[in-house]
């Protein structure tokens, strides 16, 4: 009896002693908790960032004393209150310099030139890649081109003027819209010495395979008058273009192919205000094509001559054998409109390439038409193009 008496009487002292070291503990953290909110509340403490691992939007971090009153429910919070200049925000972690991220510069074109719409860029120059790099955003407000539908399908050329290739780049089409999404980069190489004496036009296009193209308005934006050292925005408006020397004409033909005999016709249909070459203000146009594997020219053909014309009527089908196999990845066409002189050598007045690796996005459009649509002839219109 007296040793069961003994076990209770250790296991309650033990009881004891287990409940005060935990008191004892409790009350040492709550001291040490008091302790840091002393040090809180008194003067603000200033870290410097001297450390390259910090930003250094962060000049110095402020920690300011907070609010301990219940109302105050954002004290600990982030919240950010601009200075009096409003160009840089003070914030619970520091001071925020916006001049650190500098936005792109936003320029606006007006024009009285009629009301066409408006066109959304960035131009830019990559010192690091030596390349004039024009960001296509969008555009907005085109006027319906289309009798039927009441919309549009725009597209968009770009060009340097002078470039020494005067290679023109083109955009995608957007079907029927009238504020029309982009979203597209197109890269000039040059140097940024030369770009000063260039000048930038875009030209919007409404794309019709059926009749030729209608041109919707035209950006005309001389380099030396933007800062292209730096990103710039610009929203400009369209104007109507007037009648240029590099409007070289259209020209109009259809592609279809046989599988069971791997035959390719082409059937050349005419052309539309081709560019003159003759003194008389006309032009004796022919046109040649050229079948291409490679980049190597493996087959020609060419069309009658026709006199004394700017608007020529051929329906001339000319035709080419490739395997069905290598249709969709190794032939191209590309497609020569010639002014014939009987003295002198011919002039060239354009051309046009179609074809699944060609970079003009009518030319691939085209030809992957008429790959999905076998035996079956697929018109379009080509704006002519200068080397």
């Amino acid at each position: 009896m007296s040793l069961y008496v003994i076990g209770v009487l250790c296991g309650v002292a033990l009881g004891i002693l287990i409940i005060t070291m935990i008191l004892l503990w409790r009350g040492s953290c709550h001291q040490k908790k008091k302790g840091e909110e002393n040090v809180t509340n008194g003067e603000n403490v200033i870290i410097k960032t001297g450390s390259p691992m910090i930003p250094a939007v962060l000049d110095e971090v402020s920690v300011q004393p907070s609010d301990a009153t219940p109302d105050n429910k954002d004290a600990g919070s982030a919240c950010a209150t601009s200075d009096s200049s409003g160009s840089d925000y003070e914030t619970k972690i520091g001071t925020v310099k916006t001049n650190l991220y500098p936005r792109p510069e936003l320029i606006t074109l007006t024009s009285e030139k009629g009301n066409r719409g408006k066109v959304h860029v960035k131009l830019f120059y990559s010192f690091d890649r030596s390349d004039f790099v024009v960001e296509l955003l969008e555009a907005s407000s085109l006027p319906r081109m289309d009798t039927f539908g009441g919309s549009s399908d725009p597209y968009v050329k770009l060009m340097l003027e002078p470039y020494p290739d005067r290679k023109v780049k083109v955009s995608t089409v957007q079907k029927r819209s009238l504020n029309p999404v982009f979203n597209e980069t197109f890269k000039f190489p040059g140097t940024f010495e030369d770009l000063s004496s260039q000048t930038l036009r875009l030209k919007v296009y409404d794309f019709d395979k059926m009749k030729r193209h209608d041109i919707i308005g035209e950006v005309v934006i001389p380099l030396a008058d933007v800062d292209i050292s730096r990103q710039v925005e610009i929203w400009a408006d369209l104007e109507i273009p007037s009648l240029k020397q590099d409007d070289l004409g259209d020209i109009l033909f259809s592609l279809s192919y046989l599988p069971t005999a791997e035959r390719l016709t082409i059937v050349v249909i005419k052309g539309r205000d081709l560019k003159p070459m003759d003194i008389d203000g006309s032009s004796d146009p022919f046109v040649k094509v050229s079948l291409m594997k490679g980049g190597k020219k493996v087959r020609k053909k060419k069309t009658t001559v026709k006199r004394s014309t700017c608007s020529p009527v051929w329906n001339e089908a000319l035709a080419f054998n490739i395997p069905s196999a290598e249709l969709k990845t190794n032939y191209n066409l590309e497609i020569q409109v010639i002014d014939y002189d009987l003295v002198g050598k011919n002039d060239i007045v354009g051309y046009v390439k179609v074809g699944p690796d060609c970079e003009d996005v009518l030319g691939k459009q085209h030809w992957n038409e008429m790959v999905q649509s076998v035996r079956r002839p697929v018109e379009y219109w080509h704006p002519l193009q200068d080397r």
